[in-house]
């Protein structure tokens, strides 16, 4: 699903595509830890004002970069992950902390 701000309402800006591949974190580890993964999807996706591509700058970005994190997962450290998910999308500002 690309251009869904709340999963509870069918959305003007919603389109849903058929996911070919998945391809997980190589350490990812239920339920949180490196919890990200690549969605290849069959066919193209077409951009407009509510579907955009990410930018991701080639260079690390350093310690105390702002950034945006964006989802329908939980931000709460205590939910039971399991039973949870956001129905409307969220956002965070976060900073790289490197270690």
């Amino acid at each position: 699903m690309v251009g869904a701000h709340n999963l509870n309402e069918d959305e003007d800006s919603q389109r849903r595509h058929d996911i070919e591949q998945v391809i997980l974190h190589e350490d990812y580890r239920y339920p949180q830890h490196n919890d990200i993964a690549l969605l290849r999807v069959r066919g193209s996706i077409q951009f407009n004002e509510f579907v955009k591509p990410i930018c991701v700058d080639a260079s690390v970005f350093p310690s105390g970069t702002l950034c945006y994190v964006t989802g329908w997962g939980t931000t709460e450290p205590d939910i039971d992950k399991s039973q949870y998910c956001n129905l409307v999308l969220s956002h965070l500002v976060v900073v790289v902390i490197l270690y």
